[in-house]
């Protein structure tokens, strides 16, 4: 059986490792909301679908894409069923050999506003689509909405692949933010008990509550425009806004920080520079008053701080930047099954404990 400092270390660092790939995909969500990113690639995915320049102005202008259209102008999902309402709208205003009245009455089906437009890739897809349905326009509604939903698969791999790059970007900046070098956190927790108690703690807690992970789909049951769920947990709805606790803030500023490599730099320039300050170690936090001038004035020293960081912390940094990409779910996933390992039974070390006091 593994020793229990091994296998807590293993849990402390999963848990850094779910912790900041929910920090991950938390940029990623504001990054693609602030570049409209979904309304964006919909829009671009209708016009593949639709192929048309008059028959997607005329879809957006059909009453029902006016409805749910926001202040951006294009909203960031359709439901299948919208979508092919709104279609046939547009084929009623297309210009054709007879006038469009509504299918299903005493006018044209479906089938016919079809063969009304021009020859193109769009109409032979839909005359595919609506192949064998009957002449009721709710058999073709359904059509199309499934034809439209299919192709939304392919909207959502755009999305993915895009989110994968932007992942790497974002995962790349949280690593050097925090300072996540895999290689220096496990040296923190091996030595120091008390620091691996506390996100062992954290990360058992974080264990027994449901994965808050966001999934990015345009599949949504609501025949109206609304964003896709941007939370998915198991803890009966009660989540909360706040991706991580107070105490998980601590914990991991607790074990991840600049604060040492910092403290090295007012060492280095601390022996000729007045305005430096060497660092002094107050129960176990390092104090980094770090003076931005004393860089200005030392590029040497600066550039030799940066080598050494950067040389020393790089392998480190990447298996944390490679570790984040694998997403929350996978980490949450890892981290159930060690703690459940961990809880199947005493660890040796524990069983020895116990005999001895028998003894």
């Amino acid at each position: 059986m593994l020793n229990s400092s091994v296998l807590d270390v293993a849990i402390g660092l999963v848990f850094v490792y779910l912790i900041l790939a929910l920090l991950c995909t938390a940029l990623n969500e504001w990054w693609a909301g602030q570049r409209g990113l979904r309304s964006k690639l919909l829009e671009r995915g209708i016009y593949k679908l639709l192929g048309s320049d008059a028959l997607i102005r005329a879809f957006y202008e059909s009453h029902l894409m006016q409805s749910i259209t926001g202040p951006e102008g294009h909203p960031s999902y359709v439901s299948p069923k919208i979508f092919a309402q709104a279609l046939v709208e547009a084929l009623q205003k297309l210009p054709g050999p007879a006038a469009a009245v509504p299918p299903g009455t005493t006018g044209e089906t479906v089938q016919e506003l079809v063969e009304r437009m021009a020859e193109g890739p769009t109409k032979n897809a839909l005359r595919v689509v609506l192949l064998g349905a009957n002449a009721t326009s709710e058999a073709a509604l359904e059509r199309i909405a499934n034809w439209f939903e299919d192709s939304m698969d392919r909207v959502s791999g755009w999305y993915k692949r895009r989110i994968q790059f932007v992942t790497l970007i974002m995962a790349t900046l949280l690593t050097l933010f925090t300072n996540a070098d895999s290689l220096q956190i496990v040296h923190r927790l091996w030595s120091n008990p008390t620091l691996r108690a506390a996100v062992v703690a954290r990360a058992q807690e974080r264990a027994k509550q449901g994965p808050k992970t966001i999934e990015v789909e345009y599949k949504d049951s609501s025949p109206i425009a609304t964003p896709p769920t941007k939370v998915s947990s198991d803890d009966g709805g009660k989540s909360s806004d706040k991706i991580l606790t107070k105490e998980e803030e601590s914990t991991l500023g607790d074990l991840l920080s600049w604060s040492p490599e910092l403290c090295e730099f007012n060492k280095k320039v601390a022996k000729g520079i007045s305005d430096a300050k060497p660092c002094v170690e107050v129960k176990g936090q390092w104090d980094s008053d770090l003076h931005v001038w004393s860089m200005v004035k030392n590029p040497g020293v600066l550039a030799a701080w940066l080598y050494g960081i950067i040389s020393t912390n790089l392998v480190g940094w990447i298996i944390t930047v490679y570790a984040i990409s694998l997403g929350a779910p996978f980490w949450f996933g890892a981290l159930q099954k060690i703690v459940n390992i961990r809880s199947a039974g005493d660890a040796p070390d524990e069983k020895k404990r116990i005999s001895g006091n028998a003894r």
